[in-house]
C-alpha cells in the first residue's frame, strides 16, 4: 500500500549539518522527514554573526553526500536591516555569547522572519503545500509569520518559559538573580500580552513543547494542550557504545558544558567533596571552558579535591564522544536548560545521567537510564547529587543496569524516532483538515 507523501513547507532559520544545538535540531529533523514526505525548507543563509555559514556548510555537505529524498533547500539571506542590527550587536556584546544581546538578536531575527514570510507567500502561489511547520528557532519568543498563510500550521518544539525556584537566587548571586527576574518579566509580557503569539497558538493545528513546564503554561493560558517533543535527540547507538564499568574501585564521571553559573558545576564539586568515599572512588572529567574556570579551579583547591578532578578543556565533538566511551556515567547540573543535546549524546554512549528533574531533562531521563534530583534549593541539590553518586559508586549491578537502560532510552529518543513521530502527526493533521473541508462542503 502506497503511503501518502504530503508536501511540507518548513521554516528552519538554524540549519547546519555540522552544527550543534538548534542547527542540529533543524538539520537532523528536516533530513529525516524526507523519508516520509516531500520537504521544502526555508533557512537562513547564515547566522547573524556569520551571514553565509549555513549555506556554505550545506553545500559542502552535499558535495560529499547525496540528497536521496530531493529535499528542496532555499536559503534566505539576512536582510540589510538585520546585518546592521547584527553589527551593532557585535559591538555591544563583544561576541560574549552565541546570540550576543538578546534584544538585538531577536530584532534581527524578527526582520528575517518577515523576509521568510514574503518568500513563503510567493512559493505558495506556485506550489501546493499541505502543512507548514515552524521548526527553528525553538524559542517561543519569535514564532515567525508563516502561520498567517491559509494552510495547517505546526509550531515547535518550543518553550523557554520555565522559572527557577527563588531559593536559588542567593546561590546564583545578585547579577544572575537580576537577569532571571528580568527574564521572567519579559517572558510574562511576551507570552501573555503579545497578540501575535496568541494568534499563533489559536491558528496552530499542533504545538510541540519541549518540557512539562512549558506544556502546562501553554495549556493554562491558551486552553490548548501541546504535545511533548524534546528539542534534542540522539543518533542510534551501536552495541560497541555500551560502557560496562571497567574498574569497580574507580568510577569515571563526566561533566560537559560551558563554565558559567547556569551550568552549576560547583554543585557537583561540593557534592564530591562532601563525602570521603566519593573523593577516593571518583574521577571527575570536566570538558568545557568559560569565564568561571579559574574560580572553579580555586574551589577545587579549597575543597581539596584536585586529585580526583581532571580538567580537559574545550574539545571537538569526536573527542567528546571518545571521552564518553571511556566514562561510566554523566552528570548534568544545570538549574535551567532545555533538553541539552549532550544529554541524549551521553545516553547513546551508554552513560546513565544524573541531572535535575527539570525542563526537557525530566522528560528525557527516566528511572531506567538515570537519576533525577528535585530542584528545590542548592543544599538539597548538592545532597541529591552526592547520594546518587554514592548509590552508583557502591552498586555496580545498578550502574550496569542503568548503562544498558541508557542505550535503550537513546533508541527511543533518536532523531529517527522523532522524525517518525512528526511525520505521523502531519498525516493526522492532514486527515483532520481534509474531513473538516468535506463536512463544510
Amino acid at each position: 500500500m502506497q503511503i501518502l507523501r504530503l508536501n511540507i513547507l518548513i521554516s528552519a532559520h538554524e540549519l547546519n549539518p555540522y552544527g550543534g544545538s538548534e542547527c542540529a535540531e533543524g538539520w537532523n529533523v528536516v533530513t529525516r522527514l524526507g523519508r516520509y514526505h516531500n520537504i521544502t525548507v526555508l533557512y537562513a543563509k547564515g547566522s547573524q554573526f556569520s551571514p553565509s555559514s549555513y549555506e556554505f556548510a550545506i553545500k559542502d555537505f552535499f558535495s560529499k553526500n547525496t540528497n536521496p529524498y530531493n529535499i528542496k533547500f532555499i536559503s534566505i539571506e539576512q536582510t540589510k536591516a538585520t546585518q546592521f542590527v547584527s553589527k551593532l550587536n557585535r559591538i555591544i556584546s563583544n561576541n560574549t555569547c552565541s546570540i550576543g544581546n538578546p534584544f538585538l538578536y531577536y530584532l534581527g531575527y524578527f526582520i528575517w522572519e518577515k523576509q521568510a514570510y514574503r518568500i513563503a507567500k510567493q512559493l505558495c502561489l506556485n506550489s501546493k503545500f499541505d502543512i507548514i511547520h515552524h521548526l527553528t528557532s525553538i524559542s517561543f519568543r519569535e514564532p515567525g509569520f508563516l502561520w498567517k498563510l491559509p494552510i495547517p500550521f505546526v509550531w515547535g518544539p518550543t518553550g523557554g518559559l520555565s522559572k527557577i525556584p527563588y531559593s536559588f537566587y542567593k546561590y546564583i548571586g545578585f547579577k544572575s538573580s537580576l537577569r532571571e527576574i528580568i527574564r521572567n518579566i519579559i517572558n510574562q509580557i511576551q507570552f501573555g500580552a503579545n497578540n501575535r503569539i496568541k494568534k499563533v497558538i489559536k491558528k496552530s493545528s499542533l504545538i510541540y513543547t519541549f518540557s512539562k513546564e512549558d506544556q502546562f503554561i501553554f495549556y493554562n493560558i491558551s486552553g490548548i494542550q501541546p504535545k511533548l517533543l524534546l528539542d534534542a535527540a540522539s543518533l542510534k547507538p551501536t552495541m560497541k557504545n555500551i560502557n560496562i564499568s571497567r574498574n569497580s574501585n574507580l568510577i569515571s564521571v563526566l561533566w560537559c558544558g560551558e563554565l558559567i553559573k547556569r551550568k552549576s558545576l560547583d554543585i557537583i564539586l561540593f557534592a564530591i567533596s562532601s563525602d570521603p568515599q566519593l573523593k577516593q572512588r571518583i574521577t571527575l572529567k570536566i570538558v568545557g571552558s568559560g569565564h568561571l574556570e579559574l574560580q572553579y579551579k580555586d574551589l577545587c583547591d579549597t575543597l581539596n579535591i584536585n586529585n580526583c578532578v581532571e580538567w580537559i578543556g574545550q574539545v571537538d565533538r569526536p573527542t567528546v564522544f571518545k571521552i564518553m566511551d571511556e566514562s561510566d556515567l554523566f552528570v548534568h547540573s544545570s538549574y535551567r536548560e532545555g533538553t541539552g543535546h549532550v544529554i541524549t549524546e551521553a545516553l547513546s554512549h551508554g552513560l546513565p545521567v544524573i541531572c535535575h528533574d527539570i525542563n526537557g531533562m525530566s522528560v528525557a531521563i527516566n528511572d531506567e537510564c538515570g537519576i533525577k534530583i528535585p530542584l528545590i534549593n542548592p543544599e538539597k541539590s548538592i545532597n541529591g547529587f552526592k547520594n546518587a553518586l554514592l548509590e552508583l559508586t557502591n552498586n555496580s549491578t545498578r550502574l550496569k543496569k542503568l548503562q544498558m537502560g541508557a542505550i535503550n532510552r537513546s533508541q527511543e529518543l533518536s532523531w529517527d524516532a522523532m522524525a517518525e513521530t512528526i511525520a505521523t502527526d502531519y498525516l493526522s493533521i492532514y486527515e483532520k483538515h481534509k474531513n473538516i473541508k468535506i463536512e463544510q462542503k
